[in-house]
């Protein structure tokens, strides 16, 4: 338990922090599965529009400091190689 105020206000801080990271990392994470959903049923048309939604999300999420750029541009680039690989280009 926190003692001093300060340490108060960084446990209330922290808790928003949390939540709001934790909502980011989830439309990520969903955005991600339906872009591999379309790509596993050879949908790679549809795949590269959900492609352009779920790389803008990822930018929004770095954007905001909730997940590291480098760790972004690495998971769109990865994201491009399993379209590429799937036949789109």
């Amino acid at each position: 338990m926190a003692h001093s105020k300060s340490a108060r206000k960084r446990v209330r801080q922290t808790g928003k922090r949390t939540l709001r990271s934790r909502h980011y990392r989830g439309l990520i994470r969903t955005s991600r599965k339906k872009f591999t959903a379309l790509l596993s049923q050879g949908k790679t048309d549809k795949a590269q529009t959900q492609l352009q939604e779920t790389v803008g999300i990822i930018h929004r999420v770095a954007r905001k400091g909730i997940l590291h750029k480098n760790r972004a541009a690495t998971t769109i680039s990865r994201l491009h190689q399993q379209l590429h690989r799937a036949g789109a280009s």
